[in-house]
C-alpha cells in the first residue's frame, strides 16, 4: 500500500516536470516571436525618426530603450554600449547568446545594426527597408513555428507525463 502511494506521488512530480518541459519549450518559441515583434517595431520607429528628425543613432536608440524590456531592448542596450565605448558593434557569432537564434538568424541581426547610421538618408531608409522585409519573414516563420512545433511539444511533454503517472500509478 505505502509503495503504491510513494510510485503514485513519484508518477505524479514526473508528470508535473514532464509537463514544464514542454511548457518552457513553448515559452521559448513565444520569446522569439516576441524578439522579432520588437525588431520589426524597431526598424519601423528607425525609419520614421530617419525621415522626421535624423537623430544619431545612439541618441535614438536611448530614446527607444527608454521603458522598454525584452530580449531585443537588451540587445539595443548591448548595441548602443559598445558604440558609445568602442565606436563599433561587432559580435562572435558563435559565442554571441541571443534566445536559441542560428547563426543565420544572428549574422542578419548582426549585419543590421553595423549597417545602421552608415551612409546617407535616402540609403539608411532603403536598408532599413530591406532589413525590415527579411525581420518580417522571420516574425511569421517564428509565429508559425510557435503554432505548430510550440504546441507540439507543449502535448507532448504533456501526454509524456501523464504515460508516466499512468506507468508509476
Amino acid at each position: 500500500m505505502k509503495s503504491e502511494i510513494l510510485r503514485f506521488v513519484a508518477g505524479g512530480v514526473l508528470a508535473l516536470v514532464s509537463t514544464y518541459i514542454g511548457l518552457m519549450v513553448k515559452r521559448g518559441y513565444a520569446e522569439k516571436v516576441k524578439f522579432y515583434k520588437d525588431l520589426v517595431e524597431f526598424c519601423g520607429v528607425f525609419k520614421g525618426e530617419l525621415s522626421f528628425s535624423m537623430p544619431t543613432v545612439t541618441d535614438f536608440c536611448t530614446k527607444y530603450v527608454k521603458d522598454k524590456k525584452g530580449k531585443w531592448v537588451d540587445v539595443v542596450k548591448e548595441y548602443q554600449t559598445d558604440l558609445t565605448t568602442k565606436g563599433k558593434f561587432d559580435r562572435d557569432l558563435d559565442k554571441w547568446e541571443v534566445l536559441h537564434l542560428k547563426k543565420e538568424e544572428k549574422s542578419e541581426i548582426l549585419h543590421f545594426l553595423q549597417g545602421i547610421g552608415k551612409t546617407s538618408l535616402t540609403e539608411q531608409i532603403s536598408f532599413v527597408d530591406k532589413c525590415n522585409v527579411v525581420f518580417t519573414s522571420r516574425l511569421k516563420q517564428a509565429e508559425e513555428d510557435m503554432k505548430k512545433k510550440g504546441s507540439m511539444y507543449f502535448k507532448l511533454f504533456a501526454l509524456l507525463g501523464v504515460a508516466l503517472l499512468v506507468i508509476l500509478g
